[in-house]
């Protein structure tokens, strides 16, 4: 009894290699040198073809939230430490509503980080002016 009969593989053009050797540079459809090795850029393009987002507005993000993390436990340290926790909050809002602005204009921006320091830049004050309602 014979084994099941197959039919003969399909011709591949590139000769049965794998894989098949790239096209001759000017072939027609692709630009020259449009084949790379793994991890070389293309030739006028970011890491493989595809351009780098411009980050832009992402350091304001960054100091609004170091601002706003630094301000609030400078609260509770003496008196001459407070004024500046009060510099410090200031500047997390200002730079936070910055960057919310900044954020809203070009995507991809540090909007989450401009959020936070922000928030936390006006619970500081708020704690800063009910602490000193409170004495």
């Amino acid at each position: 009894m014979a084994g099941p009969s197959y039919p003969p593989p399909p011709h591949h053009p590139g000769g049965g290699q794998y894989p098949p050797s790239p096209p001759p540079s000017g072939y027609p459809g692709q630009p020259p040198h449009a084949y790379r090795v793994r991890g070389e850029p293309l030739h006028g393009y970011g890491m493989a073809g595809y351009a780098v987002p411009q980050q832009q507005e992402g350091w304001l993000g960054v100091a609004s939230l170091a601002l706003g993390v630094l301000s609030l436990p400078l609260l509770f340290l003496p008196h001459w430490v407070v004024a500046v926790a009060w510099v410090s909050a200031i500047l997390a809002v200002i730079s936070g509503a910055a960057g919310i602005s900044g954020a809203s204009r070009h995507p991809g921006s540090s909007k989450g980080m401009s959020v936070a320091g922000f928030v936390l830049g006006l619970i500081t004050i708020a704690f800063a002016i009910l602490g000193a309602l409170g004495h």
